[in-house]
This record gives structure tokens, sequence and C-alpha cells, in this order.
């Protein structure tokens, strides 16, 4: 064997930093509303609305999309959207609003907000206030 063959490998620190970033990129990418619309404009079509407000840089807003993904498919006749605080759209309805990071709004079909609350909220507890909302008088 020539001597260059029995030289020990040296990138070892780039090799754990590129996967300790790939990492990094991967769990921030998991933690993306899936699938949850940040259409704002579907708000009061006529279709009654829970939006979330969604900050990448709060646990919680990755616990709680995950808890809407998990019941949706029972709420056919609700809209389930993202207000994402980083997105420029959202910014004018988080303003008019006064919204918090976290914070679930239920909205009638008319587009008038009918209650705000504070999440995150189980699946059964996010479940039980959407009934309540459906059911309450508008």
């Amino acid at each position: 064997m020539s001597e260059d063959n029995k030289k020990p490998f040296r990138g070892w620190g780039i090799l754990i930093a590129a996967v300790f970033i790939a990492g990094m990129v991967a769990v921030a990418l998991l933690n993306l509303p899936k699938g949850i619309d940040m259409d704002l404009d579907k708000i009061g079509d006529g279709k009654p609305s829970v939006v979330f407000v969604y900050d990448a840089n709060l646990s919680v807003s990755g616990m709680q999309t995950e808890t809407i993904n998990r019941i949706r498919s029972d709420f056919e006749q609700v809209h389930f959207l993202v207000a994402d605080i980083g997105r420029p759209q959202a910014q004018a309805w988080l303003q008019l609003h006064q919204a918090r990071p976290a914070e679930l709004f239920f909205i009638d079909a008319q587009g008038t907000v009918r209650q705000r609350q504070h999440a995150p909220l189980t699946a059964e507890d996010l479940a039980a206030a959407i009934r309540t909302y459906l059911e309450a008088p508008q």
C-alpha cells in the first residue's frame, strides 16, 4: 500500500455537520402544516371556518396542525385554514384580528369571528369545540 492510502479520514467534522443540517431541515419540513389550506380568502364564503394561527417557531403549532389533520375529515362542512405568521399574505388578517400565535378562530359562514381559543387542544377537545360551535345559533 502506498503512504497516501494510510492517512486517516479528516472529513468527519464536515460529514457530521452535513448530517446535522440535513436532520434540522427534515425536522423543519415535518413541522410544516400538512395539507391545511392557507387561503384565508375562503373565510366568509358560505362555509364555516376554523383558522389556526401557525408559528413555525413554536412546537405547539406543529402539534396542533397534526391534531387538526387527524380530525378534519370528520368535519367536511368546515374550512380548516392556517394563518402562518411567516407569510406576508396572512399579515393583514392577523393584524385585523389582533391574532396571536397558536390561537384558534371559529368563524361563521359569513366571516364573523364567533369564538377564539388558545392551542393546544387535544383531538377530542377540538372536535367537541367544533361540534359546539356548529350547533350554536349563529
